[in-house]
This record gives C-alpha cells, structure tokens and sequence, in this order.
C-alpha cells in the first residue's frame, strides 16, 4: 500500500509540475509573440487614425475597430490606405464560450489602386461555403472584396492578430498594388 502511495504522489507532484511549466511557456510565449506584434507596427510605420471615411466606415460597418493609416511605395508611386482591425464575438449557446473572430480589412480611397490590382483581389476571394471554411480559418484569401459606390475599394480577411500573417499582407499588397 505504501509503495501505491509513493506512486501515486510521484504521479501527482508530476502531473503539477507539467501544468506549471506548460503555464510558464504559454506566458513567454505569448509574451513574445505581443513582441512581434508590436515591431510589426514600429517597422511598417503605421499611424494610427482616430477615424475613416464615412464610405468605408459604412461599408465594413464598424464602430470600435482600430484604424491605422499606411503608405507604401511601389514602383515609385505611393499608395495609401487605412489598415483596420475589427473583432467580432459570438456566444455559444448552452456555453460559456466565447468565440472571437478578427478581421483585417485594407481600405484605399477613390482612384487609388488599378482596375488589374482589384480584379486580382476579386479573384482571390472565397467563394461559396464549405464545412472546412466553417471549421477553419482562411487567412490567405480575402473573405470579402468591395467597390464602393464612390470608387473607393475594400479587402476584408479573417485573421489571428499574429505579426506573421500582417506581414504576409503588406508582402501581398506590394507585390500586387498598380
């Protein structure tokens, strides 16, 4: 009986100092990862807006996102746009599970970007719903692409707020944008 006991802490304090180190690594980790976050704005220089056009406002109807203003340069020609993180949440029925979806969405003003960029755009986007798009997340593809009524011109992506992947976007835009 002894021994079972012997056992049995032995499994116990093991089982405790797993949970410890797997709550020291998630800390660090996040940490870190908030880090790069934050060098992601710091080294593409973006300058965070206290509001956007209506048009735009209006179209990706949104209220408490947080709206930042970019300027890339391709082939010599500047384009600026408004870069904007938005979240929605969803509640879980008979749970108490929160869901969190993060959206990107890069916004340029009228007569800014080529018929070629937003056509290219256009047929980047997800089309149709399938169980797999329901169960993952894309964050390749835009999940949204507008033209507005005055000419101005919408991507909206589903996304983690990972540096990596906003990396991945600006590396597109300037690939892309003419």
């Amino acid at each position: 009986m002894t021994f079972l006991k012997g056992i049995l802490i032995y499994v116990v304090f093991g089982l405790i100092g797993l949970f410890i180190l797997k709550v020291i690594i998630s800390y660090f980790w996040e940490k870190r990862r908030e880090q790069k976050y934050w060098e992601f704005y710091e080294k593409n220089q973006m300058v965070i807006v206290q509001e956007i056009p209506i048009n735009i406002n209006n179209a990706i109807n949104e209220k408490n996102g947080i709206f930042r203003k970019k300027e890339l340069i391709v082939g010599g020609k500047p384009f600026e746009f408004f870069w904007i993180e938005t979240f929605e949440t969803v509640q879980m029925i008979n749970t108490r599970q929160t869901l969190y979806y993060y959206y990107l969405t890069v916004a340029f003003l009228p007569n800014t970007v080529s018929q070629e960029f937003m056509r290219i755009a256009e047929n980047l986007q997800i089309s149709g719903t399938s169980a797999k798009a329901f169960l993952t997340i894309n964050t390749e593809k835009p999940k949204k692409v507008q033209r507005l009524f005055d000419g101005s011109f919408t991507i909206t992506w589903q996304v983690l707020n990972r540096a990596e992947i906003f990396q991945k976007k600006i590396d597109w835009l300037q690939a892309n944008l003419s």
